[in-house]
Order: structure tokens, then sequence, then C-alpha cells
């Protein structure tokens, strides 16, 4: 165990005057340009956490938490009673994890599993623990907290968005103004959607030199790529053909994780 992650600014937002705290001695959230960076490349960033928080109970269906779960209260999708300790089991298991607002890590780093450590409540009383990741729904737990010893695993099974539901501001995105080439590691048989649509394999669109046509073209406008492969989890971005572009075409390096359960 140790002093938890950072958290970014649009996040703490909802959660100012909150706990924002967590290491193990109870000590506060410093919040550093490097967790920011981290939220806005899992496609967190954009939306202040109050929100999506008001959104989740009704988006996030089929997920599961464990831990002494109870009725959900108003807002939530579980109450868990617990000790001041907690493991995030959390699949997929690079979903960041926010306290009251302020982003504390990736749940694997907070797992109590594998050299990953649990995490420790700044006190007790009512915590807003929000699971979030890219192309996933958000989940909303309400934790009340006491001083009851032992480890309260929870766990989460985060439900994947369907592509027509992502909201493309919170993707990674990039501006060109013709095409963009398409490197996938590993290397898989991964296949191509542009707005939903299958474009055909990454394969053909690899870019290469001295071949023009292994370029994907998209029309003017803003359009969102998707990248599908066996037993890996989906990749969304968000690709905007504009004029002013500073470039006219541009390769984009995709790293696929395994789906949850895969390995």
């Amino acid at each position: 165990r140790g002093a938890p992650a950072a958290g970014s600014p649009d996040e703490t937002a909802a959660g100012a005057g909150a706990a924002g705290s967590s290491s193990r001695s109870g000590g506060r959230v410093e919040r550093t340009p490097r967790a920011e960076a981290q939220l806005a490349d899992a496609g967190a960033a954009g939306q202040p956490a109050g929100g999506q928080d008001r959104d989740a109970a009704a988006s996030v269906s089929g997920a599961s938490v464990s831990g002494g779960a109870t009725a959900a209260a108003p807002g939530a999708d579980r109450v868990i009673h617990s000790g001041l300790e907690l493991a995030f089991r959390v699949n997929p298991p690079d979903a960041f994890v926010l306290l009251d607002g302020a982003v504390i890590g990736k749940a694997q780093e907070w797992s109590g599993q594998k050299g990953g450590r649990s995490f420790t409540l700044p006190g007790t009383g009512s915590h807003v623990v929000k699971i979030k990741r890219q192309g996933m729904k958000d989940y909303r737990i309400t934790v009340e907290a006491s001083d009851a010893r032992g480890i309260t695993p929870v766990m989460v099974n985060l439900q994947p968005l369907p592509a027509a539901q992502i909201d493309t501001s919170d993707l990674q995105t990039v501006r060109v103004r013709e095409a963009i080439a398409l490197r996938v590691q590993p290397d898989v048989n991964a296949v191509v959607l542009v707005d939903g649509i299958a474009a055909g394999p990454v394969k053909k669109f690899a870019g290469r030199f001295g071949h023009g046509d292994e370029w994907l073209s998209l029309p003017p406008g803003t359009h969102r790529v998707t990248l599908v492969a066996p037993g890996y989890g989906r990749r969304d971005l968000a690709v905007e053909i504009t004029p002013g572009a500073e470039k006219e075409r541009q390769k984009i390096d995709i790293q696929l994780s395994p789906a949850a359960g895969s390995q």
C-alpha cells in the first residue's frame, strides 16, 4: 500500500470540499498533471463527475458489485457497507477509480492481489466511488465505511457501451485533412469499423510506403473509428477530417488490451 495516484481538475470539480484524500495515513490526494494526462488518455476526461453520476444508475445494467452490497441509494448503482480497507477487483482492471470526485488511480493498483495494495479510506462515513473507463458504462457506488477491521472486496464488471452511444468528445481525437493509417499491437486480425459500419481488416489500412491505397480515407466531419478483434477489448477513437488540420495524413499506433476473462 502506498500513496494514491493523482486526480484531474475536471473530475475533482465535483468533489471539491469532499474527501478527495486517501493514502494509508489518510493524507490528501495530490493532483498532478501526470494523473490528469492519464485520465485524458483513458478517455475519461471531458465532463465533471456530477453530470455523468446522475445518469449512471440508468445507464449501467448488468454490472455486478460485491462487498456487503445493499439496496442502492439515490444516484448510486450500489451501496456497500465496509471497513476502511477496500480492494478493487474490476474488469477491465485498467479502469480508473475516483473517490469523492478525485482520481486515486487504476483499479489494478488497488486490487490487494498479486502485489497490488488495498486502499485505505481517509475516514469513516459516506464516500462516493466511481469506476470508469473509455467505451464502458460508468459505475457509481456509495460506500458507508465504519472502523471495522478487514479488507472489503469491491467487485465490478463494467459493461461496454454500444458504439453508437460513445460520445466522441470523450475519445482520443485525431485531426487530419484526408486519411489515417492504423498500426495495431499485438499483431492480431483486427477489423476496422467507421461509424459502426465494417470497413475491412486493419491490415488493409497499414499505410505502407508506396502503397497509397493502404489509407483509410474519410469524408469531412468527425467519425468514430473502432477496432475489434477476438479476445481483445474494443478500441474507439475519433477522427476529424477538416481542411484546417496540420497534417494531410497520419499513422496511428493502437495498443489493444485483452478482454476481461480472456486470459
